[in-house]
């Protein structure tokens, strides 16, 4: 879980040391920290303990608006690295994910303790992202989007509206949505998230320094499953 002073949004390890999470959680100048919960508690409960490891954004930090995605380092922990203690997650390039297929989410809605949603069902994909069914709160975006051997295809981002077809939004009750109406009246269709892909794509094309090239090259060496 990412937390700063203003706000709670979920986000989880790549390597050892790299915690990926969506580009709004946080800025570089804030002094945001992500917290680990050392022992995973029973579904809607709360964690026995946890531990806290500082964001290094003045380090190495990495991020991309269209794709909507930050990529930050941890500073080391009473153990060191957060991901000797905790692992670090799979990532799939190349899912073959089909229509209907489960997919699962882990995060930390409202930042209450870790929840996994295991009914979700994929729908799409798009340039860059993919469409899905899932429960989600708010704090969920960031969360690790799962095919059903635990790899992550997608990093949670948004809920989708419905559209007509001249792109404004509508209410449940199918009539066009205001502004006045409030987010709650608003249809929503579906859940989406950028591809692990693209964000791997997007890190491949950038000109990196050596010790960003140090810190990357440790994305997928000897993964554990999370959650």
């Amino acid at each position: 879980m990412v937390e700063d002073m203003r706000a709670v949004a979920t986000g989880f390890l790549i390597s050892p040391r790299l915690l990926l999470t969506v580009d709004f959680s946080f800025t570089p100048e804030q002094a945001a920290f992500a917290e680990f919960e050392e022992r995973p508690a029973a579904l809607g409960g709360t964690a026995v303990s946890t531990q806290r490891y500082p964001l290094m954004a003045n380090e190495f930090y990495m991020s991309d608006r269209r794709l909507g995605f930050a990529l930050v380092l941890l500073g080391d922990g009473p153990a060191g690295p957060p991901g000797g203690s905790f692992g670090w997650a799979k990532l799939s390039r190349h899912s073959q994910l089909v229509v209907g297929e489960p997919i699962s989410l882990a995060g930390y809605p409202q930042g209450r303790s870790k929840e996994i949603s295991f009914d979700g069902r994929f729908e799409s994909w798009g340039n860059g992202s993919c469409r899905y069914q899932a429960d989600t709160e708010p704090g969920s975006a960031g969360s690790p989007v799962f095919d059903d051997q635990w790899n992550v295809i997608a990093v949670h981002q948004v809920r989708v509206p419905r559209k007509d077809e001249h792109g404004r939004l509508l209410r449940l009750n199918g009539e066009i949505w205001e502004r006045r109406d409030g987010e709650d009246a608003l249809d929503w269709v579906s859940k989406e998230g950028v591809t692990i892909s693209a964000i791997l794509e997007h890190l491949a094309a950038c000109t990196l320094t050596p010790a960003q090239r140090t810190l990357l090259a440790e994305v997928g060496e000897k993964p554990e499953v999370w959650p």
